[in-house]
């Protein structure tokens, strides 16, 4: 279930960017409000890419000394929410959603990518089959994501963690996958695996403006799901952000594309009077050699 988890996140980063951003291209943001209280937030990758992990040790001292931790999910407690009507139909089959010949690609699809998949396919949500090919696509070089690390860091000193988003607000954005766009998707996954391929290195230099960019061209098959993957998230998350950021000191750590475009959350924090500037500089080093 742990890798299901990874691959809801995961799927979201392959399948969808959202319109270049003009911000400075930095994953470290200081957020200030009128009373002063400075918070962070932090872009994060939801891959288990080593490359992705040399970074400025600026955002560890923040981790470090944080009040209030936020993440997009409450990870120690999300895997106990997991259920398996999360990924399984429960009143019908693929074939009740697609021709059998479309039932047969998706299958055959997901099983080239992660065998031993194809017997229990049909019973699986089109969006579950997506973010489990999604995941098939990506090596594992490292032992855990950026979002899992942060977090088992901050358990070091104990802050009060805030998930803000729940395990069934993410889910219910991946029902809204339809069978055509899962066609699409695996009709475009040559495309996906050369994303895979060049984003940790983006990412690494911070080059946030290259990562939401490299999707622009993305099929009008996914366009019905775009309000739902990133701006209405985004809404949600800067609500549920107020009263950890009026505290102040708090750390929140969110996949760097809702750090880009018109509708990011560093935007609708800017119009809802916050100051929020970018941080730049400061050592960078292997993370995972700490």
């Amino acid at each position: 279930m742990e890798e299901v988890i990874v691959a809801i996140c995961l799927f979201i980063v392959l399948g969808i960017s959202p319109p270049t951003s003009p911000r400075a291209n930095s994953l470290l943001w200081k957020i200030t409000l009128p009373s002063g209280a400075v918070s962070h937030i932090f872009g994060t990758i939801h891959l288990q890419d080593s490359t992705v992990f040399r970074q400025r040790d600026t955002v560890l001292s923040l981790v470090r000394t944080c009040y209030t931790y936020a993440s997009e999910l409450h990870l120690d407690s999300v895997l106990k929410m997991m259920q398996p009507s999360a990924i399984f139909l429960t009143s019908k089959t693929l074939y009740n959603l697609a021709d059998t010949s479309e039932v047969e690609q998706i299958c055959t699809e997901l099983e080239k990518r992660l065998p031993g998949m194809k017997p229990i396919c049909s019973r699986l949500k089109p969006g579950a089959i997506g973010m489990l090919i999604a995941l098939g696509s990506t090596e594992k070089t490292a032992p855990v994501s950026i979002d899992q690390f942060l977090w088992n860091l901050a358990k070091e000193h104990q802050p009060r963690f805030v998930g803000l988003e729940t395990l069934t607000e993410q889910i219910a954005v991946l029902d809204q996958m339809s069978t055509s766009m899962l066609l699409e998707q695996i009709n475009q996954l040559s495309r996906e695996d050369s994303l895979a391929q060049v984003m940790p290195g983006m990412y690494a230099m911070e080059e946030l403006d290259a990562i939401a960019g490299i999707g622009q061209d993305t099929s009008g098959a996914y366009s019905g799901m775009m309000s739902q993957l990133n701006d209405e998230r985004n809404v949600l998350m800067v609500t549920r952000m107020q009263d950890m950021l009026t505290k102040g000191n708090a750390f929140i750590a969110i996949g760097a594309l809702h750090l880009t475009g018109p509708q990011s959350v560093l935007t609708l924090l800017d119009q809802r009077g916050y100051s929020v500037t970018p941080v730049m500089g400061g050592r960078r080093s292997q993370w995972l050699d700490k």
